[in-house]
């Protein structure tokens, strides 16, 4: 056994052994009563995370406590706050497991198509999240112009990048999260391009980054998959280059440009890069490349369905950015329209004094509370009346 697993496992057991300590003390325990519980007890595919696994579940409290927990922790946010407490969680409905990259390669191996949609925020993370349908949850650059109004995805700062990362994050338990190198992060050098990786991973708590470019990127990606971190590259209509490109066009329609998507596509995939996203290029050039790559997936978006998987801006498929719809581009709700109306009726609704419902949306209070509360409120305003009444009097006196 090498000496760096056996100094992990004398780790691993001090810390089960401080943990068993711990929870013997009373006033711990009832502090854990209230206390959410630990993460981080999912199954992990990767045989590296076994003994991490291994610690959490011993942590973990078993059914009953984690039960009690949760509603005590009911208890006190009913206690504290004039929001509604939260349920305890059910247990009824299993959670996705958290999806890795090993998962990716046996969708590519099988053919099983991969669910790709971007988020913005922790909303957008969270209704991801709950359709348990999502493979990849990718935090785009597109992100500059559909939630924060840039007119291209180049004017983001990375420092404005990371919180997006982090609220995604936040929102995010089972699906694969990657990240875009917004623009500017990974130009000026691979030492910089390494460091605004690390970043990415570290403060934006990312799986993944995604980098745009081909052939030019690719001692970049070789570099960062050594050092461990994993990298979704994007060729054919890259959005970060759409002034070089001559605007937002198709690319790969010559037999020339064909090419040079098929060698960087290959190129890539030599770097270690575990996935690609092919934009805007024809259908046949992206099936073609999916067959002729051995273990790097393909993520179409307006590449025809013959790639690994699929990728929208999810507020493109919302229907919630108006400013343009890109062709390849399915709008499944107009999210828009129905939040423009809501927001009318709500408007109307306190304009005719609809909302709110007394005893609907109001607080009640105790009649011997309220008939209290006027004997003071009237005494404290007759108070007032008399303290006015003298001081009109001072004044004309002094007139």
């Amino acid at each position: 056994m090498s000496t760096s697993r056996q100094a992990a496992q004398r780790l691993l057991r001090q810390a089960i052994s401080a943990e068993a300590k711990t929870r013997t003390s009373v006033g711990v325990l009832h502090a854990n009563a209230c206390r959410p519980n630990l993460p981080g007890s999912e199954p992990v595919a990767s045989s590296s995370h076994s003994q991490t696994r291994r610690y959490s579940l011993l942590a973990k409290p078993a059914g009953s406590d984690s039960t009690h927990r949760a509603a005590c922790t009911c208890a006190e946010q009913k206690r504290f706050s004039s929001r509604p407490a939260e349920a305890p969680p059910s247990h009824s409905a299993p959670t996705k497991r958290k999806v890795t990259l090993l998962d990716i390669a046996k969708a590519k191996e099988r053919e099983e198509p991969i669910t790709v949609i971007t988020a913005h925020d922790y909303a957008s993370a969270s209704w991801a999240e709950r359709s348990q349908a999502v493979d990849i949850t990718l935090v785009g650059d597109s992100l500059a112009m559909v939630a924060c109004g840039y007119q291209s995805t180049t004017e983001i700062t990375l420092d404005e990048f990371l919180y997006h990362c982090r609220a995604v994050a936040r929102g995010t338990k089972s699906s694969l999260l990657v990240a875009d190198m917004p623009f500017g992060t990974y130009h000026e050098s691979d030492d910089i391009a390494v460091k605004n990786a690390v970043r990415i991973i570290q403060e934006g708590h990312m799986d993944a980054v995604k980098i745009e470019g081909g052939a030019e990127v690719a001692d970049l990606v070789r570099r960062l998959t050594n050092y461990g971190i994993p990298v979704m590259c994007h060729i054919g209509l890259t959005p970060q280059r759409q002034s070089a490109l001559g605007g937002y066009r198709v690319q790969g329609k010559t037999s020339q440009s064909a090419m040079k998507i098929y060698t960087d596509a290959k190129r890539l995939e030599w770097a270690g890069a575990f996935a690609v996203v092919l934009e805007a290029i024809p259908s046949q050039l992206a099936s073609y490349v999916t067959q002729k790559l051995d273990a790097m997936a393909t993520i179409g978006i307006g590449a025809g369905s013959g790639c690994s998987g699929q990728v929208l801006v999810q507020l493109d498929m919302l229907g919630g950015f108006d400013r343009f719809v890109p062709r390849f581009a399915k709008q499944y709700l107009n999210v828009a329209e129905l939040a423009s109306s809501a927001i009318k009726t709500y408007s109307q609704e306190i304009k005719t004094r609809k909302f709110p419902i007394e005893g609907t949306h109001t607080y009640p209070m105790k009649l011997s509370e309220w008939e209290e509360f006027l004997d003071h409120a009237i005494s404290f305003d007759e108070e007032l009346e008399a303290m006015d009444e003298k001081i009109k009097e001072q004044a004309s006196k002094m007139v």
